[in-house]
């Protein structure tokens, strides 16, 4: 053989390869919660000083190149409030704490200065409850916009008397 390890031809990955898919949907999910999470959207900079993890690893991780230690995934799910590191392995906590996001997202653009929950069980907003919240501030939107519109209205014909 006259190939070396220096130059030897990477492999394809097997079709299959769990490690693979694992470092694949963890790139995922952390393009999706830079992108969407309430206070970002961030840059790869503006997350890593966030995180406090340096940029090329970040970057090397959303290509799903990076080996990712324990230690650095748990330090982004912190540094991003994620209380459970799963949610980057992990479909139904991805889900659960996307539709906690969601919902809070909706309270700060509703300007909801604070929301205040209590639980015996503080691991998660049950997903049920996040819909709700989030309907609930649905609600109150299109009563504010109704209520505008009809003091508009109503300005509109004292004005034209």
């Amino acid at each position: 053989m006259t190939s070396s390890q220096g130059n030897a031809p990477k492999r394809p990955v097997p079709q299959g390869d769990p490690v693979q898919a694992t470092k694949q949907a963890i790139a995922a999910r952390l393009r999706h919660i830079r992108r969407n999470h309430p206070d970002g959207p961030f840059s790869l900079e503006d997350l890593a000083r966030h995180v406090s993890v340096s940029k090329r690893t970040l970057a090397e991780v959303e290509s799903g190149r990076s080996n990712l230690t324990i230690e650095t995934l748990a330090k982004i799910a912190a540094g991003l409030g994620i209380e459970r590191p799963a949610y980057f392995l992990d479909e139904q906590v991805f889900h659960a704490v996307n539709s906690e996001f969601a919902a809070l997202k909706q309270l700060a653009e509703s300007r909801v200065g604070s929301v205040a929950m209590r639980s015996t069980d503080a691991a998660t907003i049950p997903p049920e409850l996040a819909q709700l919240l989030a309907d609930i501030v649905t609600a109150g939107q299109k009563a504010q916009a109704s209520l505008e519109g009809s003091a508009s209205s109503a300005a509109d014909r004292v004005q034209g008397q």
